[in-house]
């Protein structure tokens, strides 16, 4: 739990402990999850078989980095691209591009992220967010036009139903994928952690699903706007951007 994490420290919970404790929901739900995975395996976390409905292959993130978008989430790192500083042609690139995503799509069906919001590095988090985000948003980059990639680090908009809904930027100094302004509003917040109508320390929780989240999270009330995966939170060490 949250409570008993921050009682022992100021950093928020990271990347690392997430993974357990998210093991650990899906353990008090009796849904099956595959065993944990060398660090090496690419691209997915975690397998979650829940009892009703398919098959979820998810990628996990955390972040506390600051000025944290209330609208908006970024990823600052999706995947490796160490073929990025090698491509020299915009064919190259888009060619590059393009099969790096379908592999993604192929293994990911799903990317969750752990947001906490922090007014100061030296305060404990007033905010956790729960976020789903469909490998789906990714499709369009399948058609997307050549010109896009003339540049050396190209930014490709990520369309669904005609509106942008995410840029992957292709970053070629760090050799990795990118993935700025991905809008809420084509993800899940499956909860989020609040005091009174403000985000300080979360003694309460503010719960958006309806599937029932391990009792030990405590969640309660809240609207109904997301799909299903369980959330439970306990101590660990963290960094202050944990993404991968």
């Amino acid at each position: 739990m949250l409570s008993v994490h921050h009682s022992a420290t100021i950093e928020p919970l990271g990347l690392t402990a997430f993974e357990a404790v998210f093991r650990n929901a899906c353990d008090h739900l009796r849904w099956s999850v595959d065993p944990p995975g060398p660090r090496t395996r690419r691209f997915v976390d975690l397998t979650v078989r829940p009892n009703r409905g398919p098959e979820r292959r998810l990628t996990l993130k955390s972040t506390a980095a600051r000025r944290l978008s209330r609208t908006a989430l970024h990823i600052s790192k999706l995947t490796e691209a160490a073929w990025i500083q090698d491509a020299r042609t915009a064919r190259d690139r888009r060619n590059r591009t393009q099969e790096l995503f379908q592999q993604y799509q192929s293994a990911v069906t799903h990317i969750i992220m752990l947001r906490a919001f922090r007014e100061a590095q030296d305060k404990v988090p007033s905010c956790y967010q729960l976020v789903e985000t469909p490998a789906s948003i990714f499709d369009s980059i399948q058609s997307a036009p050549l010109d896009v990639f003339a540049r050396d680090a190209p930014l490709i908009e990520c369309q669904v139903g005609g509106n942008t809904v995410a840029v992957v930027a292709i970053d070629r100094s760090d050799a990795k994928i990118t993935v700025r302004r991905v809008q809420l509003s084509a993800c899940t917040v499956h909860a989020e952690g609040v005091e009174n109508d403000h985000c300080a320390m979360p003694s309460a929780w503010r719960r958006h699903t309806t599937r029932p989240f391990p009792s030990k999270l405590r969640l309660r009330g809240g609207e109904n706007r997301s799909r299903r995966l369980p959330g439970r939170n306990t101590s660990g060490p963290s960094n202050v951007d944990d993404t991968r």
